[in-house]
């Protein structure tokens, strides 16, 4: 066995590759021009060296990763031939590409030409757009990793390479990977990465070919603060196109759900003259609302999202309180907290009426009461329970004394005009019955909007946001319904009411992949808890990441279809604009195929369940 973790010039591996000189180095592994003795041409010859701890679990995750790319023979991709082991070393065979990578590239001369940008712009999307639709997606697009071959042609080259080297930390499947700098705000938080993470790493590494850098940021070891609209190279470089500018800053957008849903919908945008592929975020995400007091999705404006209790603000029938702040800074201290939690949504009369504990801040159903009141108290907002049927209670003291003065007043009338005896204690009542109607009024209400999806489909969709812990699988919904409800609407206006028909099949078929991939999320978050308690050498450790693996394949499989599925409802809302037949077409043809994937996927997580259920002692 070589002592050395690093291969000797003129080395021969496997009896076949001679190591002629090295060529890059990355986190965990060393980069070597190798001669193919078999074959007589150069090769790269990618040897990983992790730290010790980490060799058992590195190794595993290189070979998983090569069995997954080595099948993507795309122009756009660096071929990856084969994963080999000898002795202590474990390295990939991969085609050599000699000529810089686009860092080095741009540190030398500088920015690219507008011309060279968007040609490497559509080369990488066509790559990654043909990956995706494999399954594999790369999770570490940067400048570093794009190689400019000396034909002009752009090479994506190191797919999955943030889970072998950890550039950032070596973890488990979904958790921190990549580099800081070009890394979506979603996976940076944490969640799971999709196809639209792919796309905002790109979105950066076009932003920094055109403007020569990244964005400023607070420190070298931090990454760009996320930006709702996205970055906007046109601010440095006042040459470039508007619509250049907003294709980059609708792929940088800080939410998944304003940037392009695939990187095919980019490469289009990149290839197309038509300006409406490159919509400005500010116009594709104006109605992304958020839940007022989780920040979760809320696609049917409720304001408050389903799984907060959000609903029918009718059908709610509990009332949550603030109780009489004692002291004056209290009271300030209590109205900054409920306005930042009310936001837009209620004029500052009624935030008065909300500190004094005389008008419900939410009015929700009896069961959501615990968690309203959790996400309250985190914000710094002690509330109570009112009962719909005590309303009368908030009715302030002095509306009572009204009443009563009314009263007295009407019967002290009632001796000159006899007439008004009668009316007065009518008049009462109807004042009493006004006043409780007012204070069951919450400042805090779903949104007017026009209804036109059907109360079932409604209720379906409800139903299933309630049941979704996953950010994934919730996010992905509410975008699907977000568009799929706009969708909707025009198709009402048009008369079109065969597509409508389609498009609420489409949404329950939605709903059922968003509950599918929540269910694997939860496979996956299981596995891997598990594998954490096993030894890295083990046996055992190994198996689970076969079946970590696997179950990771099938979710992000399906994940994509359900973005696909969303790119081209999009494009049907677009057509709808102009003409109800070309997207009655669109989403007829959507239909069949989304269904037919979704039961070929659930079918898949099926035999996953399976799977999984045969070993026991392991899931």
């Amino acid at each position: 066995m070589n002592p050395s973790p690093y291969l000797s010039i003129g080395e021969v591996l496997k009896g076949r590759y001679e190591i002629r000189r090295e060529v890059g180095r990355g986190g965990y592994s060393v980069v070597y021009a190798a001669l193919d003795r078999s074959l007589g041409t150069e090769v790269a010859v990618k040897l990983l060296v992790p730290p010790p701890t980490l060799g058992n679990t590195a190794r595993e995750r290189m070979r998983r990763e090569v069995q997954a790319v080595r099948g993507l023979n795309h122009e756009h991709i660096v071929g990856i031939h084969d994963f080999l082991e000898e002795g202590a070393w474990s390295f990939i065979i991969m085609d050599l590409i000699p000529g810089p990578d686009l860092a080095v590239r741009v540190q030398d001369r500088g920015p690219l030409p507008l011309t060279d940008a968007i040609q490497l712009g559509r080369a990488i999307a066509d790559a990654l757009a043909f990956a995706h639709r494999h399954g594999v997606l790369h999770r570490d697009v940067k400048p570093q990793n794009i190689i400019l071959a000396p034909d002009g042609r752009a090479r994506l080259t190191d797919f999955g390479a943030a889970r072998i080297e950890g550039q950032v930390t070596m973890t488990q499947t979904g958790g921190l990977v990549g580099t800081l700098a070009y890394s979506a705000p979603e996976v940076l938080a944490g969640h799971r990465a999709d196809a639209r993470a792919d796309v905002y790493a790109l979105g950066m590494t076009l932003y920094f070919a055109l403007v020569g850098r990244l964005p400023d940021r607070l420190s070298p070891h931090l990454p760009p603060p996320a930006l709702p609209d996205g970055y906007h190279p046109r601010d440095l470089r006042p040459a470039i196109p508007p619509a250049i500018d907003a294709l980059v800053a609708r792929a940088t957008a800080a939410a998944p759900g304003r940037r392009f849903p695939t990187a095919g919908g980019m490469l289009e945008a990149l290839a197309s003259d038509d300006t409406s592929l490159r919509l400005s975020t500010a116009d594709l995400g104006a109605d992304l609302a958020e839940c007022v007091l989780c920040g979760g999705p809320d696609p049917l404006g409720l304001v408050i999202c389903p799984s907060c209790g959000g609903g029918e603000p009718t059908r709610g029938d509990a009332m949550i309180m603030l109780g009489r702040p004692t002291s004056q800074r209290a009271r300030d201290d209590l109205h900054t907290a409920v306005r930042n939690v009310v936001g837009p949504h209620a004029p500052g009369a009624d935030l008065t009426a909300v500190v004094e504990g005389e008008q419900p801040l939410l009015r929700v159903h009896s069961d959501a009461v615990g968690t309203v009141l959790k996400h309250l108290l985190a914000r710094g907002i002690p509330a109570t329970l009112l009962p719909e049927r005590h309303a009368w209670r908030a009715v302030p003291l002095r509306y009572y004394g009204a009443l009563v003065l009314m009263l007295l007043m009407g019967w002290s009338a009632g001796e000159v005009v006899p007439a008004l005896t009668p009316i007065t204690p009518l008049l009462v009542a109807l004042w009493l019955l006004l006043g409780i109607r007012a204070v069951r009024r919450p400042a805090i209400a779903p949104h007017r909007r026009p209804r036109t999806i059907p109360p079932a489909v409604e209720h379906r969709i409800l139903q299933t946001m309630t049941r979704l812990p996953s950010h994934a699988a919730r996010h992905l919904l509410a975008d699907f319904v977000r568009t799929g409800t706009r969708l909707h609407t025009q198709l009402t206006r048009l008369g079109a009411s065969e597509a409508q028909v389609q498009l609420e099949g489409l949404l329950g078929t939605a709903c059922d992949s968003a509950e599918d991939i929540a269910e694997l999320d939860d496979h996956l978050l299981s596995l891997e808890r598990h594998r954490d308690r096993l030894p890295a050498t083990s046996s055992d450790n190994l198996r689970l990441a076969e079946m970590i693996a696997t179950t990771e394949k099938t979710r992000d499989a399906l994940v994509h279809q359900q973005l696909e599925a969303l790119a081209t409802l999009a494009k049907a809302n677009q057509r709808a604009m102009t003409s109800a037949g070309s997207a009655s077409v669109e989403l007829g043809i959507l239909s069949a195929n989304f269904e037919r994937e979704s039961e070929a996927h659930a079918a898949a997580l099926r035999e996953l369940e399976v799977f999984l259920a045969e070993a026991p002692a392991l899931a």
